[in-house]
């Protein structure tokens, strides 16, 4: 695998932004860099990765970074044509082109947001692998972060709100690179989307559900630690008391204390 030269790998995406138009030719050409960088060595069993049907280069993550950069500068002067481009990439078959479709999604001005919407709502239906759903939670939604933070609320509304524990996971990590992005500050919002399924005490969603709470400790310990009371008074379960006690540490020392009172007189009624 060459090294990832980044004045040389400019000047390779540099002839690339020339066919930004050119979906198909576009394409070809994405192929021969990421190939040039595809990493040889790899063998399957070294690392967790993508499903065993997703092709991957296993490029570098700066070649990836480094497209989305230069590629999403171009989405932003001319969203129709990027749209158009993001559609190819993500029917190709390879997770890097994949991954760089969910990313370019969150360089298109959304104005209206709903081709952004209907795009993150569709895609995040279908199977992926686990890096593509990241990139595209993570990176997909966040033009709409920052100008049509509502726009955003409302779709993950809709997956928390659905049967599927699948899409209600996606919610949840959806609301945790909400709150991980700390130019977001309408953190009251956050609680709002986590509550009904906190209370409903969905074992498979634990591990999501703890996440969330321990980004919002680190960001609000005071809000945190009074949503826990009120949650751990209203609706208590051992799953939520869990929760509570892995946020303790990210919480201020009286409220530490006084959560600690709450849980060992929870638990001792439970045993009783």
């Amino acid at each position: 695998m060459p090294a990832a030269n980044l004045t040389r790998l400019r000047t390779q995406i540099a002839e690339l932004t020339r066919y930004f138009n050119q979906p198909e030719i576009f394409q070809r050409n994405l192929a021969a860099v990421l190939d040039l960088y595809s990493d040889r060595t790899y063998r399957p069993g070294q690392a967790v990765g993508a499903a065993p049907l997703t092709p991957t280069y296993h490029v570098p993550f700066l070649v990836i970074r480094t497209l989305e950069l230069e590629i999403g500068r171009l989405c932003e002067q001319d969203p129709p044509s990027g749209l158009v481009l993001i559609d190819a990439l993500w029917l190709d078959p390879w997770l890097e082109a994949r991954q760089l479709a969910a990313s370019l999604l969150g360089h298109i001005p959304a104005e209206p947001p709903a081709p952004v919407l209907e795009r993150l709502d569709a895609w995040i239906r279908t199977e992926q692998p686990k890096e593509v759903i990241a990139v595209l939670l993570s990176d997909g939604p966040r033009w709409l972060v920052r100008r049509k933070p509502d726009a955003w609320l409302d779709l993950l509304r809709v997956w928390l709100a659905s049967p599927l524990a699948a899409l209600q996971g996606y919610g949840l990590k959806g609301v945790l690179a909400l709150v991980q992005d700390r130019e977001f500050e309408n953190l009251p919002a956050a609680f709002n989307l986590v509550d009904p399924i906190l209370r409903a005490h969905p074992a498979k969603l634990n591990q999501e559900a703890q996440a969330v709470l321990e980004e919002l400790a680190q960001r609000s310990p005071v809000e945190t630690a009074y949503y826990l009371r009120q949650l751990l008074t209203s609706a208590p379960s051992p799953a939520l008391q869990r929760i509570a006690r892995r946020c303790l540490p990210y919480l201020p020392a009286a409220s530490q204390a006084s959560l600690r009172l709450l849980l060992q007189r929870q638990t001792g009624i439970n045993r009783g």
